[in-house]
C-alpha cells in the first residue's frame, strides 16, 4: 500500500489538478512535477537503494545521513538553476520550487524508511511511505477544492508532509539508527562514490522517462504536454502495481542470487508473467473504458487518444519489467554497467525522439518511449546473461 500510494501520488495530483484546470494548465503543472521529480533523483542519491540492500552493514546511519544532507543541498541548487535554464514562466516556477521541496522532504523520509527496510521493518517502512503520502495529498485536494489554487494546493501538501515525517522519525528511528550524528569523512566520501553510480542511474532512468515531455515543451505547446501527461498515467498505473508486486521480494531475490541461478528464475518469471497478465487485462480495459475513465478521473476529453492510452499501458510493461531489473543490478552490484546502459539508451533515444515526435507528435512521443524502454530492458538481460556466464 505504501509503494502504492508513492505511485499513485502523480495520478491523484494530476487527476485533482486536471478537473480544476484546464488542459494546458494540467502541462505546465506536470511539467514542474516531473522537473521536480528529476530533482528528487538527485536528493536519493542512489544511496537509499544501497542502504537497502546494505544487509551487511558496511556503512553506518551517519555516514547515510550526511550523504542526504549534502545531497539535498545539491538537489535545491539544481532547482534554482534548472527553472532559469528551461525559462519557465512565473507559475512554472511557483510549481516547480514547492514540489521540489515536497520531493527533498521525501528524499529525506527515504533515508529513515531505508534504515527500516534494512533492519526487516518493511511495516514500519510501509506505514511511514502510506501516511505521509496519504496525509499530503489530502492536504493537496483540500487546498485545491477550497482555493482553486495550485499554488496553494502544493504548499498545503509540503507543510503536510515535513509533519507527517517528522512525526515518523521521532517515532521509531532512535530504534535501528547509529548513536549520534558525527560526521565520518573518509567513510562518508566513499559511500557518495560507491552510490555515485546508482544516483546517475536513477537520474538518467527518470531523464530517460521523463525526455519525452520536455521534448513536447520544446517542440509542440503546453496544452500537448497537458495530454501526453494524461496519457502516460496507465504507465503510472502499471508502476504502482509492479512496486507492490516485487519490493517485499527483494531480500529473497537477495539470497537467491548468492545461492544458486535456479530459484532466482523461477520468482523472475512468475513476476513478469504476473506484471504482463495486469498489463494484457489493463490495456483491453483503457481500450473499451479509457474515455469515459479518463473523463470522469481527470475532467477532459482525451476521446481522440483512445488507441494511444492502451498503447501506453502496454509501454507500461516493459518499465515495470525494467524497475524490478534496476533493483536487481543493485544487489548484484552491477554499478558501472548499470549507468552504462541508461548512458546508451539516452544516446539512442533523445535523436529518434526529437525526430519522432516533431513529426508524429503524441504518437511519436508513445513510440519514443516505448523504445526506450526496449534499449533499456535488452542491455539489462545482457548484464544478467554475462553475470551467470561467469559463474
Amino acid at each position: 500500500m505504501g509503494s502504492g500510494f508513492m505511485a499513485a501520488n502523480t495520478v491523484f495530483l494530476t487527476m485533482l489538478a486536471g478537473h480544476y484546470s484546464s488542459l494546458e494548465e494540467v502541462g505546465i503543472f506536470t511539467l514542474s512535477l516531473t522537473t521536480s521529480q528529476v530533482l528528487y533523483a538527485i536528493g536519493l542519491w542512489g544511496a537509499n537503494d544501497l542502504q537497502m540492500t546494505d544487509y551487511s552493514r558496511r556503512y553506518s546511519f551517519t555516514n547515510y545521513f550526511w550523504l542526504k544532507i549534502g545531497s539535498t543541498a545539491a538537489a535545491v541548487f539544481f532547482c534554482l538553476t534548472a527553472v532559469n535554464v528551461l525559462g519557465f514562466g512565473e507559475k512554472a516556477c511557483k510549481y516547480t520550487v514547492l514540489l521540489t521541496g515536497f520531493m527533498m522532504i521525501n528524499s529525506f523520509a527515504e533515508l529513515y524508511q531505508s534504515l527500516y527496510f534494512q533492519n526487516q521493518r518493511l511495516d514500519l517502512s510501509g506505514k511511514s511511505l502510506f501516511f505521509r503520502y496519504l496525509l499530503s495529498t489530502l492536504a493537496f485536494m483540500a487546498a485545491l477544492v477550497k482555493t482553486r489554487n495550485i499554488v496553494y494546493a502544493c504548499a498545503s501538501m509540503l507543510i503536510a508532509d515535513i509533519v507527517a515525517t517528522v512525526y515518523w522519525i521521532r517515532r521509531y528511528a532512535s530504534q535501528f539508527r547509529d548513536s549520534g550524528y558525527g560526521f565520518q569523512m573518509e567513510k562518508t566520501w566513499r559511500l557518495v562514490r560507491e552510490a555515485f553510480p546508482l544516483a546517475v542511474s536513477v537520474l538518467a532512468s527518470l531523464v530517460l522517462m521523463n525526455a519525452q515531455n520536455y521534448m513536447i515543451y520544446l517542440l509542440i505547446s503546453d496544452e500537448a504536454q497537458g495530454a501526453y501527461t494524461l496519457l502516460f498515467m496507465p504507465v503510472y498505473a502499471v508502476n504502482l502495481m509492479s512496486q507492490f508486486i516485487f519490493k517485499p521480494y527483494l531480500h529473497q531475490y537477495s539470497l537467491m542470487l548468492k545461492e544458486g541461478q535456479e530459484g532466482f528464475r523461477r520468482l523472475f518469471t512468475k513476476q513478469v508473467f504476473l506484471i504482463e497478465i495486469i498489463v494484457i487485462g489493463g490495456a483491453l480495459c483503457i481500450w473499451a473504458f479509457g474515455v469515459l475513465l479518463f473523463g470522469i478521473f481527470f475532467g477532459q476529453d482525451l476521446s481522440e487518444y483512445r488507441n494511444l492510452m492502451s498503447l501506453f499501458m502496454i509501454s507500461g510493461g516493459f518499465l515495470a519489467v525494467n524497475q524490478l531489473l534496476y533493483f536487481l543490478m543493485v544487489i548484484l552490484g552491477k554499478r558501472k554497467e548499470l549507468l552504462l546502459n541508461y548512458m546508451i539508451s539516452i544516446a539512442i533515444t533523445i535523436p529518434i525522439g526529437v525526430i519522432l515526435i516533431s513529426r508524429i507528435a503524441l504518437g511519436g512521443a508513445w513510440l519514443s518511449f516505448t523504445i526506450s524502454q526496449m534499449c533499456l530492458m535488452s542491455g539489462y538481460f545482457l548484464i544478467l546473461r554475462r553475470h551467470f556466464a561467469g559463474k
